[in-house]
């Protein structure tokens, strides 16, 4: 998920179960950013709200990725577009 040089890009997103289309309250999401090195590192984690949506305000522009986590166990762990 490429960020645009003036950081607007993440500050509301909602995050909804892949077969039903329902918003996932109390998600860990973990965000990954994309180092010159060439390799991903942890650059911060929120949870959703009650109506499922998250949001990490301004970023630098970059390269990320995020990784769903239901830490109740009901969903099985997702990297946002598979990746």
């Amino acid at each position: 998920m490429p960020v645009p040089a003036n950081g607007s890009c993440c500050s509301r997103i909602r995050a909804t179960s892949e077969a039903t289309g329902t918003p996932l309250a109390g998600m860990r999401v973990d965000l990954f950013g994309w180092n010159p090195g060439g390799w991903w590192v942890a650059a911060g984690a929120q949870y959703t709200d009650a109506s499922g949506y998250y949001g990490f305000g301004w970023l630098r522009a970059g390269t990320y990725s995020v990784k769903f986590r239901d830490e109740g166990g009901l969903h099985l762990e997702e990297w946002y577009a598979d990746q």
